[in-house]
């Protein structure tokens, strides 16, 4: 009798199924309208999983348990039969008898900790989406799942969070879907330090958040909607942070290096109108004015981030223009530094044998340290923020990387050769060349020029990407 249970709700036969029912309780057999087949589904699962409403909603009305049938519907995108089902029962109602059906483990369809909310949310479908969220359903917080705990919670853990990511569950449960989305890919990727084994995928659901801000953020039509959306800002945060300030607070780069981020960022100052009446001299004016002051800007920067001019240079623009100045300026002081620093009253000196004094740190070497110092905070800082491993997967921190071993290498053996050799701090140039010249009790020296000659050649290819849109 079970057997053609499942059939007649497989085929949506509701005459055979009723009859079969009622045959049932007159004759007191033993037959449970939640009985299971060797799949561990009931007769409402095999009915809604085919597609029969008609038998379906006979097995509602009959007191047949929703159980599992309603992640059917959802996963299957019915949006009939989750109607069915909620007119039928309340949430709560469902969500009561998925627990018990997590107690008996009967599905092994779906993981014991799915809720259909979470299953909507990962088919992104927005009507599925809403008639949930109507009828009450709610998202657990993944504070609730413990990682630690075995690979159970650690899967609830990570498919919360993956339905936190579905930009329809965004839109229909944040009335600032941008700071939701950037929030959500912060905390993913704070996390991630943590479970080094679900780094990619924590990784890809973070983008999938920038991707969807970035996306919404190309909805805007004009000027107006730019400045509502992008000069938000929320009071209730301290310090107040308006959507730009918080994007670029929170590292989204696909979503500041937007051409309308850009463009924001350029015009924050300015009236378009006033803008647009500009020549290409007063704009050519507007950034070597810019690059004059680059030093001190950034100066200010970084000793008051907070006042007017300190977040001058935060502006996605002036940041780029800024990292160019630097690109411009290094090459400048590595040609200087590759330059024999000799002049002719030098050389006759020599050449008469008279005491020369030499240099041993001189200017562009400072400035190149200072430079260097720079570049290993900032490849630190993102090491720290991004992991190791996914820091190394790109190609540009791998030329870094270079750069930095390069001229910490050779600044290494040039010490270790002030330390051997007591003969090379003579302050004397004449007796300086004489021991460079001599490979059998100078090489350390060689070996330093060699490598700093690579880190010229390094510097020289990094600055390329000067050409590019955004350094962020």
């Amino acid at each position: 009798m079970e057997q053609r249970l499942f059939e007649a709700a497989e085929k949506d036969d509701v005459i055979q199924l009723l009859d079969i029912l009622q045959s049932g309780s007159r004759e007191g057999s033993s037959l449970d309208i939640d009985c299971r087949n060797d799949f561990g589904q009931s007769a409402l699962d095999v009915a809604v999983d085919a597609g029969s409403l008609s038998a379906a909603g006979a097995l509602l009305d009959n007191g047949a348990r929703v159980g599992g049938a309603i992640l059917y519907a959802v996963d299957r995108q019915h949006l009939a039969a989750v109607r069915l089902i909620l007119d039928k029962r309340t949430a709560e109602d469902v969500m009561d008898s998925l627990e018990n059906e997590k107690e008996c483990d009967h599905s092994c369809m779906f993981s014991p900790d799915m809720t259909p909310l979470v299953l909507a949310a990962h088919h992104n479908n927005y009507r599925l989406l809403k008639l949930l969220l109507g009828g009450g359903f709610t998202l657990p917080a993944p504070s609730t799942f413990s990682w630690a705990s075995g690979v159970r919670q650690s899967s609830a853990w990570l498919s919360t969070y993956q339905a936190m990511c579905s930009p329809y569950y965004i839109l229909l449960t944040s009335d600032d879907p941008f700071s939701a989305a950037f929030t959500t890919a912060r905390t993913l990727r704070d996390v991630c330090w943590k479970r080094e084994n679900y780094r990619g995928l924590l990784e890809e659901m973070a983008g999938r958040c920038e991707t969807f801000a970035a996306e919404l953020l190309d909805e805007v039509r004009d000027s107006e909607e730019l400045e509502a959306v992008l000069g938000y800002s929320r009071g209730d945060q301290q310090p107040p942070y308006t959507t730009l300030e918080m994007a670029v607070d929170f590292k989204q780069k696909k979503f500041v290096s937007h051409h309308l981020c850009q463009e924001y960022g350029l015009l924050l100052d300015l009236p378009a109108a006033e803008w647009e009446s500009w020549s290409r001299m007063y704009v050519i004016i507007f950034n070597l004015t810019l690059c004059l002051f680059c030093p001190l800007l950034c100066l200010i920067h970084v000793i008051a981030p907070k006042t007017t001019a300190g977040k001058l240079a935060s502006i996605p623009y002036i940041r780029d223009l800024f990292w160019s100045v630097s690109e411009v300026l290094m090459l400048v002081v590595v040609r200087w530094e590759a330059e024999y620093q000799v002049g002719l009253e030098d050389i006759s000196r020599i050449a008469r044998g008279d005491p020369t004094p030499a240099v041993i740190v001189s200017t562009p070497q400072i400035l190149i340290m200072v430079w260097v110092l720079g570049l290993l905070i900032e490849e630190l800082q993102e090491i720290w923020y991004q992991g190791l491993r996914y820091h190394l997967t790109r190609l540009w921190n791998l030329l870094d990387f270079a750069i930095l071993a390069t001229y910490i290498t050779q600044l290494v053996l040039r010490a270790t050769s002030f330390t051997w050799w007591d003969r090379y701090v003579t302050e004397n140039m004449a007796d300086d060349w004489v021991v460079q010249t001599n490979p059998y009790t100078f090489q350390p020296v060689m070996i330093a020029e060699g490598l700093f000659a690579v880190f010229t050649v390094l510097v020289v290819l990094r600055a390329m990407g000067i050409c590019s849109l955004s350094r962020l």
